[in-house]
């Protein structure tokens, strides 16, 4: 039994029905009034979002199990503005809201039948609790023991005889599926908890699913499931959080995960105020409203920071749990390498400017939830500008097998080694299989230059013999790649780059630029033998197929320079230099590559200084 489900032992509901409870009580309604001086923008986004929609008929698509959710953010959005400015005028387009969801037929989305507590479901949950929470005291005796009984009858006995019962797969996963249904049904069980019996079985077997995700995710506060999936499954995680310590006193906040998971997060941050998007993960900053929560509750002001660099408008949570007393500092002082040796990935900058040098490598494994085949892909962010990126997620496509990863999942070259920053053999990538990893087994951070070096080779399920990537940056503008490949027999191998749409792509036969805005990228591919041959590539790809859910005709599409052997060769050795720079400025530098045996060194010279960078392929090393 952990330490968090014996502190939930002592505590037993007081039946006094309460209400608001979740997020704050009737005495905080003059410090959230405060509040909307501190955030006029989120206010005036909160209050627009609320009066509009509650003029608005509910649409009969709303009533689709898969839209139900945003109608209750809607309910949520009326609902707070009701009750903080005590217009009554709202309750009633609040309420209609309640009851569209509560007459819904069904709250499961087909493409997870025969489920019968789903994300849906959970969310459903949560979304009634805390505007019925909001709600309660415009709502008639009548109206309350309905909510209630729907409630408990649809979502909250179900997931308590499933969860105790591990009745779905869900029960035993480690990802968000866990940590945002235990999560939520968590939060729906506190807002009725003296009225279920079972309050204690069901709010242990919550925090026991919560629990399971937070102690498999790496203890040093990365998220394998990259940026996007930490803010909705940690969200939610941390969401109930805040419930049960403001309900029960039992403070989860003390997890040593959710302590250092901020940090995480601003490692993935990106000066072009996005992140380094792996996964199913598209580019947007980390999750505003949970790294609120996190300065809330660690008085941490690097996470107030991050949190405040643009306030999250029409937001519920960020709103309730942005904390204006606690001052955001950026975080200056703070290393500018970090190391996450759970999901095997190093995020580099040059400094915590919004002009600095941002380098991202990704290795990891294929097989975590929401995989792409992306051992091995880098990100580059220079002058505000992304100059290499990744296509990041596209549009799921549930019916046609997007989340089948044993074949169909990979057609969307998104998801596959095609979508990403890293090598084909044989036109083929990475696989999908236990033990499809990619290590770093060398890291040297230091300034002015840091150096990391990864095993890639076990990634491409025996498609290599050998792929070690070399990484060295040289701040704060300059990174080094050298890829040295190998098979059993002789393969066409192909190295890849991706970049941004509104790219200007000049190409001067193995030296590149690529121009966005202000910012320029110079690449160059070092050493190449033209009696060997090589083949140098622009290419635009367009996928066409339709969204799951309404029908729209999607074309995601992604851009990238290539570079492949012109031949079928034994082994490839690839140098990259890649230097960001100002349009107006001067020509970046000159790079010279020799190699003897196993040693490589490159010499890079811009101006007056000169770095000269060698490798020992034999050893796995680089020196700088």
């Amino acid at each position: 039994m952990s330490e968090f489900h014996a502190a939930l032992r002592q505590w037993w509901p007081v039946p006094d029905h309460e209400h608001p409870r979740l997020f704050f009580t009737a005495l905080d309604r003059e410090m959230l009034r405060a509040k909307i001086q501190a955030l006029p923008e989120v206010w005036a986004g909160l209050a627009e979002t609320a009066h509009r929609v509650a003029a608005r008929r509910i649409p009969p698509e709303a009533r689709l199990p898969h839209n139900l959710r945003g109608l209750l953010r809607e309910a949520e959005t009326i609902a707070l503005i009701a009750w903080i400015t005590g217009n009554p005028d709202l309750h009633a387009p609040a309420r209609d809201r309640l009851w569209t969801v509560l007459e819904a037929e069904d709250w499961v989305v087909d493409v997870h039948k025969p489920l019968r507590v789903d994300l849906t479901v959970a969310g459903i949950a949560a979304g009634l609790a805390t505007a019925y929470d909001w709600l309660f005291h415009a709502l008639t005796p009548d109206e309350e023991q309905y909510v209630e009984q729907m409630l408990l009858e649809r979502a909250i006995r179900p997931f308590v005889e499933i969860a105790a019962t591990q009745g779905e797969w869900w029960t035993q996963c480690t990802h968000n599926w866990n940590s945002v249904i235990c999560g939520e049904m968590g939060i729906a069980i506190l807002v009725l908890c003296e009225n279920f019996p079972q309050v204690q079985q069901g709010l242990e077997l919550a925090l026991k699913g919560v629990l399971t995700v937070l102690d498999h995710a790496g203890e040093d506060g990365s998220y394998p499931e990259g940026v996007g999936y930490w803010g909705y499954g940690i969200g939610e995680a941390a969401r109930f959080a805040a419930a049960l310590k403001r309900v029960t006193g039992v403070d989860l906040f003390t997890h040593p995960y959710l302590r250092v998971t901020g940090e995480w997060a601003l490692d993935m941050y990106t000066p072009d105020d996005g992140c380094f998007n792996f996964e199913d993960c598209s580019n947007h900053r980390p999750n505003p409203w949970l790294m609120a929560l996190l300065a809330r509750e660690y008085q941490d002001p690097r996470y107030q920071w991050l949190a405040a660099r643009k306030p999250q408008p029409s937001s519920v949570e960020y709103f309730l749990f942005y904390d204006p007393h606690l001052a955001p500092d950026p975080p200056i002082l703070w290393p500018t390498a970090g190391y996450y040796p759970a999901i095997e990935t190093v995020a580099l900058r040059s400094g915590w400017e919004d002009k600095a040098t941002y380098f991202g490598l990704h290795a990891g494994a294929t097989t975590v939830n929401h995989a792409h085949l992306d051992v091995g892909t880098f990100l580059l962010v220079g002058r505000g500008q992304r100059l290499v990126t990744d296509p990041g997620v596209w549009p799921y496509d549930h019916p046609h097998g997007f989340f089948d990863p044993q074949e169909r999942r990979w057609d969307w070259e998104a998801n596959a080694t095609l979508g990403h920053n890293t090598v084909l053999v044989d036109g083929q990538g990475q696989v999908y299989t236990e033990g499809a990893v990619g290590r770093i087994v060398h890291t040297e951070f230091r300034d002015p230059v840091d150096v990391v070096v990864c095993d890639l080779t076990p990634a491409y399920g025996g498609r290599l013999a050998r792929f070690v990537r070399y990484a060295v940056f040289l701040k704060p503008d300059g990174v080094l790649l050298i890829d040295d490949l190998a098979v059993e027999g002789q393969s066409k191998f192909e190295w890849l780059l991706h970049y941004e749409t509104g790219t200007q792509v000049t190409i001067e036969d193995t030296r590149w630029h690529l121009e966005r805005g202000p910012a320029v990228l110079t690449g160059e591919w070092l050493g190449l033998d033209r009696a060997e041959g090589y083949v140098l590539t622009q290419a635009e790809r367009t996928a066409h197929y339709t969204d799951w859910r309404d029908g729209s005709p999607q074309a995601p599409a992604h851009r990238y320079l290539s570079l492949a052997s012109l031949h079928r060769i034994p082994e490839w050795l690839v140098a990259t230099l890649l230097w960001v720079h100002d349009a107006d400025a001067v020509r970046p530098p000159e790079a010279t590559l020799t190699r003897e045996g196993d040693k490589v060194q490159v010499e890079v010279t811009q101006g007056e200084q000169t770095w000269r960078v060698s490798v020992d392929l034999a050893a796995r090393r680089a020196h700088v």
